[in-house]
């Protein structure tokens, strides 16, 4: 804390809070198999610190801002995003939506988005943007996704690594909060999971 204010960022969720307040400068991996929902839980944390005043900054690289926009206001409109997409709603959900996307819009929330778009380009976009739009947090949807020179003396452990350690020097530059959705290996999707599942591990471990 300083001055009686707390400096980290509660994401009002217990399980994650119990373990210890997210902190400016820290790099946060999310990791989980396919279609575990990594990407609806990032936009859940961002519409929570979104709600409190906290700015966030999203780099996506699947996704259009149609998609995102559309699941961010289903989900503050407590209606199915199918619904909202082929506009099948009733009078009710309609009226909800119509008021979500009016409070979603005083959301300091932006978007940084591009199909190639590296760490350098990212660091450089963030340093930019935030001259204008102060924002704490950056979320990486996802680290697998950064596009890399095709190298067959590279493995793909040392390629993830090289971009794990730029956003970790990224967090501690800007001190802001980096959140960065992972894969993670598949073949022993069945067992305890552990730090070693994370594709790509070894640097991960390391720097989250």
């Amino acid at each position: 804390k300083a001055a009686g204010k707390e400096i980290g960022l509660r994401t009002g969720y217990p399980e994650l809070d119990g373990a210890g307040v997210m902190m400016p400068g820290d790099l946060m991996l999310l990791a989980a198999d396919a279609g575990m929902g990594k990407t609806a839980f990032l936009l859940n944390l961002l519409r929570r610190f979104a709600e409190k005043g906290v700015g966030c900054a999203l780099v996506e690289f699947e996704m259009s801002e149609s998609t995102i926009i559309q699941r961010l206001v289903a989900s503050l409109a407590n209606v199915w995003a199918t619904k909202l997409r082929v506009r099948e709603l009733t009078d009710e959900e309609q009226a909800r939506v119509d008021d979500a996307l009016e409070v979603g819009q005083r959301w300091p929330v932006w978007l940084l988005r591009g199909p190639a778009i590296s760490v350098t380009e990212m660091a450089r976009l963030v340093k930019l943007h935030r001259t204008q739009h102060p924002f704490a947090v950056l979320m990486v949807d996802y680290l697998q996704l950064f596009p890399v020179a095709a190298d067959p003396n590279v493995s793909e452990a040392t390629v993830i690594g090289n971009i794990s350690g730029q956003l970790k020097r990224l967090a501690y530059d800007e001190q802001i909060l980096v959140i960065v959705i992972s894969s993670r290996n598949r073949q022993t999707q069945y067992k305890q999971s552990d730090l070693a599942r994370l594709r790509g591990s070894g640097q991960l471990e390391f720097d989250a």
